[in-house]
Parts: structure tokens; sequence; C-alpha cells
């Protein structure tokens, strides 16, 4: 009676094999580095933004980074997601360290190439690995360059945030 039980059970035991066989069953594990997507943060620094829109308000350099430097604003929700690079702009793409050091740069740029600028700072960084280019200006370009033209060339997603009025 006991090598009757063995039996039954070995063979039920063997058509349970079969069974699942027959679903296929694959064990798969994934392995990589996730890797943080980079954004590049513009601050455009030339003398355009140094127009003051409304009288007693703050020009428009000081508003612009005003919204990159103030605590819990849109740009700490966005560090938290990706990495962020720093850069003023005017005729090229200048790389700023540290994000507290945007409150040295001072708007003095005689020239704004938005196009140049754009470039320069997607070159410092690795292919695949932009998120997107946000750029904080008041989009006076004194370059002849077709910027929206250009800029769709680069293939980089590109946030502008308007400062100042039209």
């Amino acid at each position: 009676r006991r090598y009757l039980i063995v039996l039954v059970i070995l063979r039920l035991a063997a058509m349970l094999a079969i069974l699942l066989s027959l679903f296929q069953p694959v064990i798969s594990y994934k392995h990589g580095i996730i890797e943080r997507t980079t954004l590049a943060v513009l601050l455009d620094s030339s003398r355009s933004m140094t127009v003051r829109d409304f009288p007693g308000q703050p020009d428009r350099f000081e508003r612009a980074r005003g919204l990159l430097l103030k605590p819990g604003g849109s740009m700490t929700r966005l560090e938290k997601n990706f990495d962020l690079l720093w850069y003023s702009f005017d005729r090229r793409a200048r790389r700023v360290e540290e994000k507290s050091d945007l409150a040295k740069v001072l708007p003095e740029g005689d020239v704004t190439d938005i196009v140049a600028s754009v470039r320069g700072a997607i070159g410092n960084i690795r292919s695949g690995n932009i998120g997107g280019v946000v750029m904080l200006t008041d989009g006076i370009n004194t370059t002849a360059a077709n910027v929206p033209g250009e800029l769709r060339k680069l293939s980089v997603p590109f946030y502008t945030v308007g400062v100042g009025s039209v």
C-alpha cells in the first residue's frame, strides 16, 4: 500500500512537470544601471535682460534668476528627477558649476546667440543622455540665425521660459 501511494505521488509530480513545461515558463532577470537624464538650464545674461518691464519691479534678469534660485520652486522639483547643468549665455554658453553660482552672473553680454549657446551647452553632455534644454530668456536674438529651424535640427527637446513683456 505504501508503494502505491509513492507511485501515485510520483506520477502526479511527473504530470505536473509535463504540464508546466507545456506553458514554457521563462525566468528572466534584467540587470542594468539606470542613468539619470541630464537637462541643460540656460540663463540669458545679455544686456537686454536688464530692461525693467514694470516700474518698481526687478529687471528681466533678476526675475529669471529668481525663478532658478527660489527654494522649493520649479527647479528644485526638476533637480529631484534630473541632473541639471547650469549655464549663462549671451554670445555663447558658459558653464556655471553650481546653481548658487548663478548669483554671481551679471547681464553684460552685448550679443545674444541662442543657437550657438544651445549647441555649446548640449555639446558638453554625453549623447543619448540629454533630456532637453530649458532656457530662460527674453527671446531677443541678435544673430541672423533662423532660431526655430536651427533648434529643430538639434533633435533635442527645447523648453523656453519667456521673461519680459512683449
